[in-house]
Order: structure tokens, then C-alpha cells, then sequence
């Protein structure tokens, strides 16, 4: 479904192109020369909407894609966090497990992220009406769940019987993104502006959480205690381990620019970003497809020299 709407919008924006080349075909020299001269010059802007991440990363928060980062199993074979799991399914529940309390099923292997907000801010140098050097600074939030099933065995007297519990493991992540590239803009039309963008992408991303959520308590899956293992009330000191790192890529966007005065306008674009994210999962680090879709309200510099 979601290829299918950015097929359509692609094949739009195309139909634009096509029509403005006609246009500008009946644009005079001085006339190409006098829009030359008028569009030099900075233009600033703030951009929000919607980021897409491939689910491909997404896997790492499983708890066994890469167990020496993210492991289910720092929660489920520690017997301190398996008791008070117990103790709370028994509470919240209103069961009775045997001695052996419960045993992990089943990890998903087939997460996803939720659509993210995206922000940022950049700015375009117009060399003339049609080419332009932009910079930008972004910045996405993400999360993703997946789920997970233990299996206990109820220990009630004669009536033992397995059962199934569900429950998730939840990812989060922030990842910031410079780019730097050029454009390429159509002028034949004053009140409709295709433009096409390609740049290249350095990212940072870093792991904020990584937990296995059971009965609205949340286990680290992280390494929070450096290699040790969790004791309550032994006065371990709890780390934020540093998991992701840089990347890059780079990234192609189709937009359309509608003016409003001369130093304000508004651009809806999609971006495809190709790029690498430094995750690591079941030992392999691709480059992959992730998408954006956002407005940018510009501002041009002359509203500063007013």
C-alpha cells in the first residue's frame, strides 16, 4: 500500500515536470537572465513530517539478533529478574505457576518501526534561478515493538496444564542526520516550482532503550552493569552504554515549492534516504531504504534586511 501512494505522488510530481518544460521553453534570454539575478541569494527554512525506518534495524531490538549488545536472555536467566516476573504474572494474572515459573516460547523476528516525527532545519544557496547548494541538520525518534511469548505451567494441584503468556520487547532509538547537496529548480512557472534534490547523508545513531516489557514493568535487555550480573539492593552502579555509531548514505528528494510573497514559501518533498545505519544484526551491517515525508517553510534573506 505504502509503495503504491509513493508510486502515485512520484508519477504526479513527473507530470508536473513535464508540463513546466514547456513552459519554460517560451522564457526569453533576458527574461532567463533577469530570474538569474533574482533568485541569488540564501533562503532558510524549518522542515517537519513523517520518517519511515526500514525494518531491517528494527530486528536488533529482538533480544537475539546480536546478544552481545541486546540479549532477552540478561532478563530471562537471571533469577532475581524470573522471580519478580513470576510474582507479578501470579499478581497481575491471578495464576499459580509451578516452581519452574516461565519459560521463553518465542521472539518475533519480523519487527517494524513505528512511523517517526522528523524535524530540522537547513538552509539553500541559489547560484541561479535553477541551482542551489543546501545544507540541513535532522532529527528522528524511533520505536519499534515486537512480541514474545513464554509458556508457564499452572500449578494448581491435579489440574497442571501448560499455558501461553504474550507479551513485548520495545526499541528506542534517536538518529540525527547532516546532509549536504545540490539542487536543481524549475522556474517556468511562478506559482507551482518542481524542484529534485541529491545529497549526501552523514548520520549518528544511538540506542536510548531496548526492554522487555512484562505487565507494564520493564527489563533491560541492555548491558546496564557492565558484564555483572543484576543483584536488587547489591549497590551495582547502573551505565548507559554507548550501542549505534556513525553511518551515511545518500539521499534523492522530489518536491514542489509554492511561494506566497517573495520571501516566503511552502515545499512538501519526499526523500528517499539510502543509507547505512551502524547496527549490527545477525552479524551483518546493510545499507538500506528509508523514507521522509515533510514540509519545509521557507524563509528567504531579504526578510532580514527589512
Amino acid at each position: 500500500m505504502l509503495n503504491r501512494i509513493c508510486f502515485y505522488k512520484l508519477l504526479l510530481i513527473a507530470c508536473l515536470f513535464s508540463n513546466t518544460l514547456s513552459l519554460f521553453a517560451q522564457l526569453t534570454d533576458s527574461q532567463k537572465a533577469a530570474l538569474d539575478e533574482k533568485n541569488k541569494g540564501f533562503d532558510f527554512y524549518f522542515n517537519c513530517g513523517m520518517y519511515i525506518g526500514n525494518k531491517f534495524t528494527a530486528n536488533y531490538y529482538n533480544g537475539i539478533s546480536n546478544p552481545s549488545e541486546i540479549s532477552i536472555l540478561r532478563v530471562v536467566n537471571n533469577s532475581h529478574y524470573r522471580e519478580e516476573i513470576k510474582n507479578l504474572i501470579e499478581e497481575r494474572q491471578n495464576v499459580i505457576m509451578d516452581e519452574s515459573g516461565i519459560a521463553l516460547d518465542n521472539v518475533e523476528t519480523n519487527m517494524r518501526y513505528n512511523m517517526s516525527f522528523i524535524f530540522g532545519f537547513g538552509l539553500i544557496y541559489h547560484f541561479n534561478r535553477n541551482l542551489s547548494l543546501t545544507l540541513s541538520f535532522s532529527q528522528a525518534r524511533l520505536t519499534t515493538i515486537g512480541g514474545v511469548t513464554f509458556t508457564y505451567n499452572s500449578g494448581v494441584p491435579g489440574n497442571e496444564r501448560p499455558e501461553i503468556l504474550k507479551y513485548n520487547v520495545i526499541g528506542k532509538e534517536l538518529r540525527n542526520f547532516f546532509e549536504i547537496g545540490t539542487r536543481y529548480t524549475m522556474y517556468a512557472n511562478e506559482k507551482v516550482l518542481p524542484f529534485f534534490e541529491l545529497a549526501a547523508q552523514l548520520n549518528s545513531l544511538k540506542v536510548q532503550s531496548a526492554d522487555l516489557v512484562i505487565e507494564d514493568a520493564y527489563f533491560p535487555m541492555m548491558d546496564m552493569y557492565a558484564g555483572q550480573t543484576y543483584v536488587p539492593n547489591s549497590g551495582l552502579n547502573e551505565i548507559n552504554p554507548y550501542l549505534g555509531g556513525v553511518g551515511g548514505g545518500i539521499l534523492g528528494g522530489f518536491g514542489i515549492r509554492i511561494p506566497f510573497t517573495k520571501t516566503v514559501a511552502l515545499e512538501p518533498i519526499i526523500q528517499l534516504q539510502y543509507t547505512f545505519m551502524n547496527l549490527e544484526v545477525y552479524d551483518e551491517k546493510k545499507m538500506m531504504p528509508n523514507y521522509n515525508f515533510m514540509v519545509r517553510l521557507i524563509v528567504g534573506d531579504e526578510i532580514f534586511a527589512k
